[in-house]
Order: C-alpha cells, then structure tokens, then sequence
C-alpha cells in the first residue's frame, strides 16, 4: 500500500524568488540531418542571449552565468555518455559547475527545478537550463525500445517493448480508480495540440476535436494516436535569475510559479522575441491568437476543471495522509487485461 506522511506532503519553501529572463528554442521536428546535437543546443542559446530584447548585450550575459542544468532523457539515441558534458564544452561555458538531469518524461520540469533551486537557494544568481531530444539517429521502433528501457525491465518492460504499451494500463487503471470518462482523456490531447498552435516551433500543432481523438486508431489501448507524443529532434533553453539581477536584465521578468504565491502569476503573458512568427503583430492576427495564455488556460481548461471539481468534492471522504492502494494484485490485473 502506498501512503504519505504528513512530511512527505510540506510544501516547498525556498529563500528567495526566482525569475524567468528569457528563453531560446529551435523548431522541433521529426529529422533534423543537417544539425549536430550541440549545434542545435548553440541556436536555442544564441536565441536565449540575442533575441530577448535584454539590456546586456549577448556576452554580458554569459559572463553572468554561474551555473547551469542540462536535461535528455536518454544517452542512448545519441550514442554518447555524458552529453551534457560535451554540450556545456561546445557552449564555451566549462569549467562552470553543471549537472545533467534525466527523469523520463519529467525530465523537462525537473531540469526546471534543478535550476530553479539552485537561484532560491542563494548557490547562483544566474542559472541556464537548456534541454534537447535527439531521436532521428534511430528508427522509430529502435527509439521506442530506447524509450521503453526507462519503465522497470523486471515487469513493466515485459508488457511491450513500446512506451506507449507502459502508458497505457496506467490510463486504464487511473479511469477505474476515479472513474473518469475517456472524454476528460481526449480533451487534454484536444488542449495540448491547441497550445502547439501558438508557437511557430511546434512539432504537431493542430485543431482536433474530442470526437476526432476518440475515432482515432488505438496505439495501445486505451491510448489513441492522437494521445501519443512523437519522436522529435529539438533543443530549448531557459535563463533563470534572482530578483536583482532579473531587474537587471530587463523590465519585465516572469516570476517563477515554483517560488511565487499564484496571485503573483495573474496576468502574466507569453511573448515571444521579435523574429518568431514575425513577432507580436503577426501573431495578434493569427488564427490561435484567441487561445488563452497561461495561467489563464489552466483556470480555463474544461477537462482541468473537470478534474479539480472532482478533486475537491471526493478529497474530504479521504485521508490527507493517504493516497489509492495500488497492490500486486491489482498490477497484474492490470497486466493481463492489456497483453
């Protein structure tokens, strides 16, 4: 039986604020042949230092870093231990302390928070965090097995050698746990490609509706094609700073939600730097310009809602100190009905 004490549960608190400078990203893509690795690790940098419209110029702005995070998920697609390593050197910024962060699926957020705590914790005044996926040097069915290394080798890896097949009896079992319509599944596909529509740089931007998702074909059931994320080829980047130093910086710093209360994010929007899209008067016109920002979508997300009102009327009958038993029966239950 899984359970929490109350000391698991305490929110995090951190010694000071931590803000968002500015940002670079290539466009993410199925294949990209004529990039190496790092050379796409240096476009999401060179963005992040030269099109934030900052107030220091872009080696100034390298000579402030202290500290910096790198996450991937796997050395297995590139065929390289340590890559972080070999990034951080291409990047002109060794012998500055760094760490790499693989966490699977989380690796992103995590390489966030990695960062971020290092800026609340007093350890940096300026962090990078920067990011990538390499999966074109192999077939797909190859990245998939890569992928699939991540799930427990002793049962979960035996279901399939797919990660979506790993996903997958975690859906099912999360719907008859809670009782959660397919439905509230489908619009979080529906949500997350909206989003995509709002960067120039998205993979597989795209207006779906709920009925579309559900007619479309099983990958691995529950799981629809349009609920599976694809192999991609990307890198990304974040600037994190102390309040100061954001100030310093620029005029309009974006809070961390990690270290601020909610109230602090209201009104806060995305803007992206000039060249993108042909910057902000191009995408007022755009056709996704009415997608709400963040954290406005996350108040506004029907299935979000959806989920949180029932949060709130069934955790009362529940114990704070308690989470759903998840036993071994229950797993390979669980097992059986997907194989």
């Amino acid at each position: 039986m899984i359970e929490f004490a109350p000391g698991n549960l305490r929110v995090p608190k951190w010694t000071r604020p931590v803000y968002l400078v500015a940002a670079g990203t290539t466009d993410f893509r199925k294949r990209y042949p004529e990039k190496k690795l790092e050379e796409l690790c240096m476009m999401a940098f060179r963005m992040l230092l030269e099109e934030n419209d900052l107030k220091y110029d872009p080696l100034e702005v390298k000579g402030l870093l202290n500290f910096a995070c790198y996450g991937e998920f796997a050395d297995h697609f590139q065929d390289q231990l340590l890559c972080e390593a070999k990034v951080h050197d291409y990047l002109g910024l060794d012998p500055l302390p760094n760490v790499g962060v693989k966490t699977g699926g989380a690796t992103g957020g995590s390489a966030m928070l990695i960062g971020a705590a290092t800026v609340a914790s007093g350890m940096s005044d300026c962090t990078l965090v920067l990011g990538w996926e390499r999966m074109d040097e192999v077939r797909t069915w190859t990245g998939n097995y890569y992928i699939a290394t991540a799930a427990c080798k002793d049962f979960e890896t035996r279901l399939a050698r797919n990660y979506a097949s790993y996903y997958a009896p975690m859906a099912r079992r999360f719907q008859e746990m809670y009782v959660v319509d397919e439905r509230v599944r489908a619009e979080i596909a529906v949500k997350n490609r909206g989003y995509a529509c709002s960067s120039p740089f998205a993979q597989q931007p795209g207006r779906h509706t709920i009925d579309e998702v559900l007619s479309g074909e099983i990958v691995s059931d529950p799981l629809r094609f349009l609920e599976c994320c694809a192999m991609s080829v990307g890198s990304a980047s974040a600037l994190l700073c102390s309040e100061e130093l954001a100030y310093r910086l620029t005029d309009t710093p974006a809070p961390s939600f990690l270290t601020r209360p909610r109230r602090a994010m209201r009104g806060c929007t995305t803007r992206w730097p000039s060249r993108m899209a042909g910057g902000p008067a191009s995408r007022a016109s755009a056709p996704h310009a009415s997608l709400p920002t963040w954290p406005t979508a996350w108040r506004a997300s029907p299935c979000l809602l959806r989920i949180s009102t029932w949060w709130r009327r069934t955790m009362p009958s529940r114990s704070r100190t308690s989470r759903p038993t998840v036993t071994s029966a229950s797993r390979r239950t669980v097992a059986s009905r997907t194989t």
